[in-house]
């Protein structure tokens, strides 16, 4: 009998240590994250009041538990698996984006199901909510998006509510991208920096949230694009310069809730310059947007700008490329990335809009001036959706 009590207990422990071997990530920290290849998972408790628990348990970066105890209002957090390798891609060059996901939502708490990216300016798709929850702005109307109907809303940012609540399957967020183009909320010009799925909590009582799978699928004008990756390593350096029109911005347009740069030389529609996207003055103007130093347009200005260099090592990329009766597939053993991002300084409407940016997940929102719990949305001249220094990661 003792013998066997004892095997008993070696099998328990080797089953115990086998599940954590298991796991990428186990961890009850509010910022724990684990990134490999083209996707990263996080347990991004970014809104937490009172006495709260979320713990997640990852097998992979698409494949997850959290388990969390969250109480009153206002959403606690968003854990999520992120599509990152898109980084660097415009809407406009996209010909098309897809994602395939699969959830076990429980059957308690409050909370939505929903995607959400960054095209640079936040755009939110949900799938599914429970409870005392709902959208961010007023309704819109009701629109069929790729093939299925959605109720849309705006203020600072749009979001779509799809209208049969579903906990899984494929949706076509190029279509999503194109009709926020066709409104004028994005520009083709704007940088698709990620795409996320998960849950956004707002009360739980050691509740239970599950990704089951995760994946996003694009192509460009030249082809698909497929990105696989074994580690990724970022290394991040700040320097200050100064450009001379041509190269530079001449101010900034609240674009709908997202700071947009002003063109120096393009008066109307949208521009490309220094290797940035940018709306022309009199386009910002004509929307009924605010927009700052417009009258500086065509002049010679001086800004300062931030250099951000990414390098991701992958273990294998490979590149498809697919023309009328000819396939070419690239292999390469690493690919490095180098960013250049630029920085302005508003001052709008008697309220002071420049206080500094969050980056956000890879991100980079606005702080918010005011607001100093959560998410805010910037008055002052500023108008728009802006992010709290206290619960911004990198305080």
């Amino acid at each position: 009998m003792k013998h066997f009590t004892y095997l008993i207990a070696v099998m328990v422990l080797l089953a115990a240590s086998q599940t954590a071997q298991g796991a990428v990530l186990d961890s009850c920290d509010q910022w724990a994250s684990y990134c490999s290849g083209s996707y990263c998972v996080y347990n991004a408790v970014w809104g937490a009041t009172g006495s709260w628990s979320q713990c997640i348990n990852a097998s992979s970066c698409t494949q997850w538990t959290v388990t969390a105890t969250h109480p009153g209002n206002g959403i606690k957090s968003y854990p999520n698996s992120s599509y990152e390798a898109i980084n660097g891609t415009t809407v406009g060059q996209l010909s098309s984006c897809s994602s395939s996901v699969s959830t076990s939502p429980p059957s308690g708490g409050t909370y939505n199901l929903s995607y959400d990216f960054w095209a640079p300016i936040e755009v939110m798709v949900w799938l599914k909510w429970q409870g005392a929850i709902g959208p961010w702005g007023s309704y819109v109307t009701t629109a069929t998006i790729g093939g299925r109907s959605y109720d849309v809303y705006k203020n600072g940012y749009p979001g779509f509510l799809l209208q049969s609540q579903t906990s899984g399957g494929t949706f076509d967020l190029k279509a999503i991208m194109d009709y926020c183009v066709n409104q004028g909320w994005l520009s083709t010009g704007g940088n698709v920096e990620k795409i996320q799925c998960g849950y956004e909590i707002v009360e739980a009582s050691n509740t239970t949230f599950k990704m089951n799978s995760y994946s996003v699928s694009y192509s460009t004008g030249g082809g698909s694009t497929t990105t696989t990756a074994s580690s990724t390593s970022t290394t991040t350096t700040a320097s200050s310069t100064s450009t001379t029109s041509g190269g530079g911005f001449c101010g900034t347009c609240n674009w709908y809730g997202g700071e947009i740069p002003v063109c120096c030389n393009t008066n109307t529609g949208w521009g490309w310059e220094n290797s940035q996207s940018c709306i022309g003055c009199q386009e910002c103007i004509n929307a009924g947007q605010s927009c700052s130093n417009c009258s500086n347009c065509g002049s010679t200005t001086t800004t300062t700008a931030s250099s951000t260099s990414t390098t991701t090592t992958a273990a294998s990329t490979s590149t498809t490329t697919t023309a009328a009766s000819t396939s070419t597939t690239t292999t390469a053993a690493s690919t490095s990335t180098t960013t250049t991002a630029s920085s302005t300084s508003t001052t709008s409407g008697g309220g002071s809009c420049d206080c500094g940016t969050c980056s956000w997940y890879g991100s980079s929102i606005p702080m918010c001036c005011i607001d100093v719990g959560g998410w805010g949305w910037q008055d002052g001249g500023c108008n728009r959706s802006c992010v709290s220094e206290s619960i911004c990661p990198n305080n």
